[in-house]
């Protein structure tokens, strides 16, 4: 037993002398510093104090540099996103009136199919449409009918503007 309170009692001096030791290094590392410090003589230190006053200087032009640099790179970025919100617009209002000319392009195929059938009437009355000549009689003809002219420009498959015009160099002749 009195083997073991030795153990102890050399283990306890072991750790003793250990923190002894490590408390000694703490003090010497906290004082290598001051050391340092107080052993700089006053043109050193004001040597030293001066590069770190430009040091400072130099610190605080990039900053501005830097700063001025990313508020540049921002607005830039601000004006093409902006550009691209544009774009995005014009594209939604491409789509849009794509779409409304999809249904527009239907409508004019079922106006077409219409007009094919109409077509197909006034061949089966005996109006041919082959040339030029034969299409000016017809439009004379319906005109004569008392048909509109939007009538008959939907009859012909021509323009009211085209159909108004061949109508008024008949009046000429």
């Amino acid at each position: 037993m009195l083997e073991i309170l030795f153990m102890a009692a050399g283990a306890a001096l072991l750790a003793l002398a250990a923190w002894l030791g490590k408390r000694q290094e703490m003090e010497r590392i906290r004082s290598e510093p001051r050391q340092i410090v107080s052993g700089i003589s006053p043109q050193g230190a004001a040597k030293f104090q001066a590069s770190l006053t430009q040091l400072l200087h130099e610190l605080h032009t990039l900053s501005r540099d830097v700063t001025l640099d990313l508020e540049q790179k921002l607005s830039e970025l601000k004006e093409l996103l902006q550009q691209a919100d544009t774009k995005l617009e014009e594209l939604g209002a491409t789509e849009r009136v794509k779409e409304k000319g999809n249904g527009a392009e239907q409508a004019k195929e079922l106006e077409a199919d219409s007009a094919e059938a109409d077509l197909h009437e006034t061949e089966e009355e005996g109006i041919a449409l082959s040339s030029p000549t034969n299409r000016y009689h017809q439009i004379y003809q319906l005109a004569d009918e008392g048909l509109p002219v939007d009538e008959i420009a939907r009859r012909m498959q021509m323009g009211t503007g085209e159909i108004q015009l061949i109508l008024s160099l008949r009046k000429e002749d």
